[in-house]
């Protein structure tokens, strides 16, 4: 469960949240409304580097289609483990934003290493 989330979303804004007792953060260094997020993300899993997260929406019809890629991560076991983090939250987003349902993050989902 996330204890504390900051979040200041412009460029040069910072974030900052605590989700199991584990911090990320990062600063905003590109927001280009509406097709393009980017900040940088910093970890314990990312041995305290700064690694870049890309997040670009661009319309198809009636949907979005939303990418993430997650650059400079460590060749490690945990740098290649957040593949699974983000598959983990891409795939309830929809549930979470797109029709107006939650679903409750779960933890143990998200680290289990189930795809």
């Amino acid at each position: 469960m996330i204890r504390r989330a900051d979040f200041d979303p412009k460029v040069d804004g910072l974030f900052y949240w605590t989700l199991k007792g584990t911090s990320h953060y990062g600063r905003f260094t590109e927001i280009d409304r509406p097709s393009r997020i980017q900040h940088t993300w910093v970890s314990p899993n990312t041995v305290g580097e700064e690694t870049t997260v890309t997040v670009t929406f661009k319309k198809q019809g009636t949907n979005t289609l939303m990418t993430l890629v997650h650059s400079d991560l460590p060749d490690t076991d945990r740098g290649r483990g957040h593949e699974k983090g983000w598959d983990y939250f891409l795939e309830i987003f929809s549930e979470q934003f797109g029709d107006g349902s939650r679903k409750t993050y779960r933890w143990d989902e998200a680290h289990s290493g189930k795809k």
